[in-house]
């Protein structure tokens, strides 16, 4: 090709091929902007979606975790055969999630109202159980009764209301190996937030913070039963030959509540040694109704001296209690033990630490000379516990039984000052 064909081939490419090149990549650079505007909106709605999807699911995740899905509160029904003070553990229970600032739980725990037994679920036998421990150290060793087992991940270990749906039945440690089953064991959820006949249909009872406040002549869990009699006469013909006297005549048990007005003498509230009690128009009803006579001191507690220190708020629960000739007040452990030893009193309080052996010897009393045995810790926050001549084995059994009752007497205001029990004495006097 000469120089002068080349030239011309040259004018003739050269010009139009940059043109077109470029406009070539122009419109290649429009496509693709066309592209990701069209894929834009399906993007924006995906991310729209998944974030969705993920809020729902770290809600139901919550859920989840506090026990949303699962009742709020049980019914539990316990029976006496074989455990005979089991049956004071019946009552609502009160679901719980998380300890102290932690607000998560694998599951559920229900703990009794008003005191320290729960149920929760035990991963070492794969079951829920039920426990009570003074010192609040719950752990897979000192269960008392426990479900059927069942696999961790399935749905009757994370909601307890499954572990009575099926054939096998609860158990309950008998002496230290035996398992039998528990006759008679009921276990419902007590929501009645979410059923408006729950509590009566509104005729006896409606819900109030998820408990029934149950109308005029009702009470009960359920708002289910008639008011019981204030007040019983017993035929005392029933004692005749008997060595034992009894009274008569037996009043209802009543005591206010926070409800109650402080000086309003008319306000009253029906109470027993249990917790677990059901509100009724300013009166507050348990399943189980005790009754006490004003005038009536058995005679097997007669002869009892219980040495207490002055300066413990224990000694005023004890002088309303006992008749004053069996109450002696002392300056604390000092005066307590020598009391004891010189046969002043049968039985005294103290701390726990003050009446472990070191203690009690360091002030000059032989744990052999004097024989002292100790009663049952109490379930009290104060740790009180009692202490007697071994001797007097009786007293031990007797005080720890007596006293026992006297705290869950003082926590639920029966005792709470001398003030309101004069007042209590007056209405019966009159009635």
């Amino acid at each position: 090709m000469t120089e002068q064909e080349e030239i011309e081939n040259y004018d003739n490419f050269s010009v139009p091929s940059f043109g077109t090149t470029e406009r070539e990549q122009q419109k290649f650079g429009e496509e693709q902007r066309n592209i990701c505007y069209n894929r834009f909106p399906r993007f924006l709605f995906i991310l729209i979606v998944y974030f969705i999807m993920l809020v729902g699911w770290a809600i139901n995740c919550y859920w989840q975790r506090t026990g949303t899905f699962v009742c709020d509160t049980i019914f539990v029904q316990f029976n006496d055969i074989y455990h005979p003070g089991l049956a004071t553990f019946s009552g609502l229970y009160d679901s719980r999630c998380g300890e102290g600032d932690d607000t998560f739980c694998e599951r559920a725990t229900y703990v009794e109202s008003g005191h320290g037994s729960r149920f929760f679920f035990c991963e070492d036998i794969s079951a829920w159980v039920f426990a009570f421990d003074e010192d609040g150290q719950f752990n897979c060793a000192n269960w008392i009764t426990g479900s059927p087992e069942t696999d961790v991940l399935a749905e009757t270990s994370y909601n307890i209301m499954e572990s009575v749906k099926g054939s096998e039945t609860w158990s309950i440690k008998v002496g230290d190996r035996r398992q039998l089953p528990v006759p008679h064991f009921t276990l419902e959820c007590y929501d009645c937030k979410y059923d408006e006949n729950f509590c009566g249909g509104g005729a006896r009872g409606k819900c109030v913070n998820n408990r029934c406040a149950c109308e005029g002549g009702w009470y009960g869990y359920r708002c289910d039963y008639f008011m019981p009699c204030e007040k019983l006469e017993v035929d005392p013909l029933h004692n005749v030959g008997g060595s034992r006297t009894w009274a008569g005549t037996y009043q209802m048990i009543v005591a206010p509540t926070e409800s109650d007005g402080e000086d309003d003498e008319e306000s009253t509230t029906l109470q027993s040694m249990m917790a677990n009690s059901i509100l009724s128009l300013g009166r507050t009803f348990l399943p189980i109704v005790i009754f006490t006579s004003s005038d009536y001191i058995s005679p097997s507690c007669q002869g009892v001296k219980v040495c207490i220190s002055s300066s413990s708020s224990w000694y005023d629960v004890v002088a309303d209690i006992f008749p004053p000739e069996s109450v002696v007040g002392t300056e604390g452990i000092t005066g307590s033990v020598p009391a004891l030893g010189e046969g002043l009193c049968n039985v005294f309080g103290a701390t726990r630490f003050e009446v472990v052996q070191e203690n009690v010897e360091r002030l000059g009393y032989n744990s052999s000379f004097l024989g002292y045995a100790l009663g049952s810790r109490m379930h009290s926050k104060s740790f009180e516990t009692w202490m007697t001549r071994s001797s007097d084995r009786q007293w031990t059994k007797m005080t720890s039984w007596i006293f026992e009752a006297l705290v869950e007497a003082e926590e639920s205001g029966i005792t709470p000052a001398q003030r309101r029990i004069d007042e209590i004495n007056k209405r019966l006097q009159r009635q």
